[in-house]
């Protein structure tokens, strides 16, 4: 996305972006990690470490909703798991990840945000070597990670309990091994990321639409065949029908009632409902349009892009 930004400054002269063949294919028997790749990987944990530093993960109190996965948490370890009937999320793996750390730390919120926390520090990684994968130079494969680390949605929810980092990781991860499945021509790529996509399945629901991205992006390119097929969409399809068939003679939770109590307010109010969402999507674009606009005007150098960034990071 950042290369395909406008390169103008004001001076009217041109920024030269790292070079991108036609196609991001070309780069993939050829892709190895380099010294710019291992720097800015160690810059990206020195970072997360100095935020650790100065925000630590230790809390006695509940962020969000997390308390209803701190609660499956709980239940697992003591041998009577069930679906919370306040979680929409199924956040099976999500739960059992949790879970091992507090067998070492304690059942307690600190020792699950170090759990959310270990997976943000993830996120990150597989983000910066998803866009190396995509061709994208080690310069602004580190201005892209850096954008995604300090949106304040991103370390606010890695500090909480909540599904999405978790989701986020796994999903980066399926997209990764699809992606040099696809580049090098290898099933055995298809087939763990089929795995990564059968977890996320299992932390929301909506991680299988990512089965059909990948057979699309497999024909796409040209690598579609039976054997990538079943590789790619059989585990994750038929575990996730099984829950299906399994979720549908389970008691239904109350947070479905809530869910369509909702609908039908939405339904009565629709006017009042648009315009609170329209709100919602304001402020959203307006948090993104803060973060981006380092890039409308691009300098010459990645380094004062991150100076740029440093400086808006606070607001």
């Amino acid at each position: 996305m950042v290369s395909s930004l406008s390169p103008r400054v004001a001076s009217g002269t041109q920024v030269e972006l790292p070079a991108a063949s036609s196609s991001a294919l070309t780069m993939a028997d050829s892709f190895r990690l380099v010294r710019a790749d291992l720097r800015n990987l160690g810059l990206l944990l020195f970072g997360f470490l100095l935020m650790l530093v100065a925000v630590p993960p230790a809390r006695s109190f509940a962020m969000t909703d997390d308390w209803i996965y701190a609660q499956s948490v709980r239940a697992l370890l003591s041998g009577n798991y069930q679906p919370h009937d306040w979680s929409q999320a199924n956040a099976i793996v999500h739960v059992v990840w949790g879970a091992l750390f507090s067998l070492v730390l304690g059942q307690n919120f600190t020792a699950l945000a170090i759990a959310n926390l270990v997976t943000t520090l993830v996120c990150l990684v597989l983000f910066y070597l998803l866009l190396r994968y995509l061709n994208v130079s080690p310069a602004y494969a580190l201005l892209g990670t850096v954008l995604l680390g300090i949106n304040p949605l991103f370390p606010y929810l890695g500090y909480s309990f909540m599904t999405d980092i978790t989701f986020m990781a796994l999903v980066l991860g399926a997209l990764l091994c699809y992606l040099v499945g696809v580049q090098k021509g290898r099933v055995g790529w298809f087939f763990w990321g089929s795995v990564l996509v059968a977890l996320a399945c299992f932390t929301r629901q909506t991680g299988i639409i990512v089965v059909p991205a990948a057979l699309l992006f497999a024909l796409w390119k040209g690598k579609s065949t039976l054997k990538s097929g079943l590789s790619i969409g059989l585990l994750p399809v038929a575990l996730f029908g099984a829950y299906l068939v399994w979720s549908h003679f389970q008691p239904v939770p109350l947070v479905a009632y809530y869910v369509k109590d909702t609908q039908a307010l939405i339904f009565q109010y629709p006017v009042e409902f648009l315009l609170d969402r329209g709100q919602r999507v304001a402020w959203a674009f307006a948090a993104m349009g803060l973060y981006l606009l380092p890039l409308v005007r691009l300098p010459k150098t990645p380094r004062l892009a991150l100076l740029v960034f440093a400086i808006l990071s606070p607001w």
